[in-house]
């Protein structure tokens, strides 16, 4: 089901704006977030609207027999093929993915390539689409002038097929790597250029050149995704090529001390975060790690000078597994211009980020701005950090400050879901400092206590998380942006909902007061935890199951047999 954000909500995960076009798939689960029905609502900055029609593949529409023969044969490859595996190249492309109801295109840069080479010469290409990585691979042939040749169709994706109440069946559609050419053709009524499977040829064509990996058909050929009679879903790509990243990693020297840092930003104009950062220094160099969850092991160096800590130009961080694709560091800063909604701020790279150092007090100040950057040709930034300023981390090991519920959707039987929103803190109820590495929080339905699971949140990385880490997120149910908070659930039956901040220090577990939106007022945290079952009355003692407006008692029982009870307005 596509979901319809809050305005809350859509404001925090306003960075996708920026996100690379290319639609996100499950790879561990056909179906996943599928692309195919879900388009894009967002559309990259460097995308334009397309002069193309996206024809309703669901109308099945006719294609002559040869090709739609040709679509049957051959197997969906998720596994890696057998061979030498050439892995988490630096692949690019251009090309088209739907926006709604049409077609835009857009630069993918950045993205994670991989191939197989056999031992025959042959070679399994992995994700082959740039706009749409659906973790398939296709298969090339060596031909007798050294060109790999890719016999089109090939299957791609696949998806359950839905009955007519939208929900799953045990039936199977698939959909397949056409090689396309546009055409001008009568579109469910509407004359216009589309993409249609190329009669004269059904063979794309790469050459391999010192472990790079490059399409070589000409700009007007593309390499499309279509259902099995060749009708075009709004996915292809007509620029692909896939080379090794040559920049390094830097690291500090093993024997540079490594210091803990707090360092404070905003990921906006208002809204504030902090993490735990390592700092190390060697001589006139100073490294920066852990300043993203993104990228294991990222670090970033740059040199003192003059009271000054100086980050120069992008440099290449590794591999954001989130977003699959190569992660960079990028000074940044933001300019004023009209956009179509009035002023805006528009991001641009910048040469350096300078901190001020104060060598007596610890600190590194600057009102600079960088980037976890997808890439480094165009802007996709998986984080910002806005004015990030570093002080030595003093931890303390003590219940988080509570929580605060700033906007909730109740569940919609309409589109199957509902949506909260909520701010989290990285310090003490008294102020201190927290590691937010340590911090977690719990959701309650009622007086229970709530799992996530991957049957309902797939994105998950483990089967169930009940104690959420704090700064987790899946980019489709769960999202994490400076410190606030939003997430779907599909629980219809409650009367309360509650959100509980957690720090774990070793076999000791501090929590916050448990904050609830719903008719649980008057019941604190330790006794919510302790709670058996609850029961409502009206104010004549008469038994309400679903209270509706009005004044109520709502009675509470513990575990140890005690009650309490308590007026509820609703």
């Amino acid at each position: 089901m596509n979901k319809i954000p809050t305005l809350l909500a859509a404001s925090l995960v306003a960075l996708a704006a920026w996100a690379q076009p290319s639609a996100r798939v499950n790879d561990t689960k056909p179906s996943g977030n599928s692309p195919i029905r879900l388009a894009a609502s967002k559309m990259a900055h460097n995308a334009k609207k397309a002069n193309l029609l996206i024809p309703d593949w669901k109308r099945n529409a006719t294609k002559p027999a040869k090709v739609r023969k040709a679509a049957g044969d051959g197997p969906l490859i998720m596994e890696q093929p057998e061979g030498t595996l050439f892995s988490n190249l630096y692949a690019e492309g251009q090309g088209y993915y739907p926006y709604w109801d049409f077609a835009v295109e857009a630069d993918v840069d950045a993205a994670l390539g991989n191939y197989v080479l056999c031992d025959n010469g042959d070679i399994y290409i992995r994700n082959a689409i740039c706009t749409m990585p659906s973790g398939a691979w296709i298969k090339g042939t060596k031909a007798a002038d050294g060109t790999i040749n890719v016999e089109l169709p090939q299957k791609y994706y696949s998806q359950p097929v839905l009955d007519d109440n939208g929900e799953e069946t045990e039936e199977t559609e698939y959909f397949y790597a056409w090689r396309m050419i546009k055409e001008e053709v009568d579109v469910d009524g509407q004359e216009g250029l589309t993409m249609t499977p190329d009669e004269t040829s059904q063979t794309i064509k790469y050459v391999l050149r010192n472990d790079s990996l490059i399409r070589v058909d000409t700009a007007k050929v593309y390499m499309a995704v279509g259902d099995e009679t060749g009708t075009w879903t709004g996915f292809g790509d007509h620029i692909n090529q896939m080379s090794p990243e040559t920049m390094t990693i830097a690291t500090p020297p093993a024997d540079a001390a490594v210091t803990k840092y707090l360092m404070t930003y905003s990921a906006d104009d208002v809204t504030a975060d902090s993490r735990c950062v390592d700092v190390a220094i060697k001589g006139d160099d100073i490294y920066i790690g852990s300043f993203t969850d993104d990228v294991d092991n990222a670090w970033i160096k740059g040199r003192l000078e003059g009271g000054k800590a100086i980050f120069t130009d992008r440099a290449y961080i590794g591999i954001n597994h989130n977003d699959s694709c190569h992660a960079y560091f990028s000074p940044a800063g933001y300019v004023q211009q009209d956009g179509d909604y009035g002023i805006v701020d528009s991001i641009y790279i910048e040469k350096d980020l300078v901190f001020d150092c104060n060598t007596e007090s610890n600190t590194m100040k600057t009102e600079g701005t960088f980037l976890v950057n997808n890439g480094k040709k165009f802007i996709y930034p998986a984080a910002h950090y806005n004015a990030p300023s570093l002080r030595l981390f003093k931890p303390v090991a003590a219940a988080p400050a509570d929580p605060e519920i700033v906007d909730f959707q109740d569940y919609d039987s309409g589109y199957g879901y509902g949506n909260v929103a909520f701010t989290l803190s990285s310090t003490s109820a008294d102020g201190g400092d927290l590691d937010p590495a340590k911090l977690y929080y719990n959701i309650y339905f009622d007086n229970d206590l709530f799992t996530f699971r991957k049957s309902e949140y797939t994105n998950l990385p483990e089967d169930e998380i009940t104690d959420m880490p704090y700064g987790y997120s899946d980019k489709w149910d769960i999202f994490s942006y400076g410190n606030k908070r939003s997430m779907y659930f599909y629980k219809s039956d409650y009367t309360s909902f509650g959100v509980q901040a957690l720090y774990k220090d070793g076999d000791t577990v501090y929590r916050s007061n448990i904050v609830r939106y719903g008719e649980l007022d008057g019941i604190s945290a330790t006794e919510a935890a302790n709670a058996k079952s609850m029961e409502y009355t009206d104010l004549c003692g008469r038994k309400v199951k679903s209270p509706s407006t009005g004044i109520y008692i709502m009675t509470t029982k513990f575990a140890d047999g005690t009650k309490k009870s308590v007026k509820v307005i609703r």
